[in-house]
């Protein structure tokens, strides 16, 4: 029998340059970095966000890889650009239709950025890292969300916004491109993040320290902004011996 407490932790922003946020590096060989036009992604024009992330995985999966994350970053010309997307095979990532309750995510994802924080925080429950597809299927209690787990050799990291040049933090797309030109300085494939945003980032750190003092583990983060501060909150668990 499991016991739960919760566990809560005030953070306060006090401007971008102050303020980091992180994400998980791919190592160079996991990963195949494409160039895929526009068109085939299913618009002439740009697409950025949500619908971005559902061409491209509804294109990877066509060309037989698990899924794809894009890295929302152009080349070529404004009349014919291509989109630059991180291919995964299933020796490294799986497809997962994940609802919401006790054994998925913990809440409906209500934006771009709150759906990557979302799939974050039950990646981590999963000993993974995740990311969303913007695919769902069913209505109310019975919606599932696609995402992406990604299992295998990746570094967490942690990334000033001034490092990231200031990037606005209400331009989902804009976030992942400047994490992927921090990613190159890296020496890296790409870096996914997760949108939590504060001076201790990934909760999920905790959890190590956690187990081997208390016996206590992260079932799930909840993070809600109320005007300059930033609550988080850990659902702990524990079993009963």
């Amino acid at each position: 029998m499991a016991t739960e407490q919760r566990l809560q932790i005030l953070e306060v922003r006090d401007g971008l340059n102050g303020c980091v946020t992180g994400g998980f590096l791919i190592p160079k060989g996991l990963v195949e970095i494409v160039e895929v036009s526009a068109s085939d992604l299913g618009s002439p024009a740009d697409r950025p966000g949500d619908a971005l992330f559902r061409a491209a995985h509804d294109w990877a999966r066509s060309r037989k890889y698990v899924a794809a994350f894009p890295l929302c970053v152009t080349s070529g010309s404004s009349y014919s650009p291509k989109h630059k997307l991180a291919v995964f095979r299933e020796n490294i990532a799986e497809i997962r239709e994940v609802p919401v309750g006790k054994n998925g995510l913990a809440r409906h994802p209500g934006s771009f950025d709150d759906s990557f924080r979302a799939v974050h925080d039950y990646a981590g429950t999963q000993q993974a890292l995740g990311f969303p597809t913007f695919h769902t299927t069913g209505d109310g209690a019975k919606r599932t969300y696609s995402i992406v787990l990604v299992k295998g050799q990746y570094i967490y990291q942690e990334a000033t916004f001034a490092e990231l040049g200031n990037v606005s933090i209400c331009d989902g797309p804009g976030l992942i491109a400047a994490m992927q030109r921090v990613a190159e300085t890296r020496n890296a494939a790409l870096l996914i993040p997760h949108f939590h945003y504060g001076r201790d980032v990934d909760p999920w750190h905790l959890n190590e320290v956690l187990l081997k003092k208390e016996g206590w583990r992260i079932a799930s983060v909840q993070q809600l902004s109320v005007g300059a501060k930033v609550v988080i909150t850990l659902v702990l668990e524990r079993e009963q011996r």
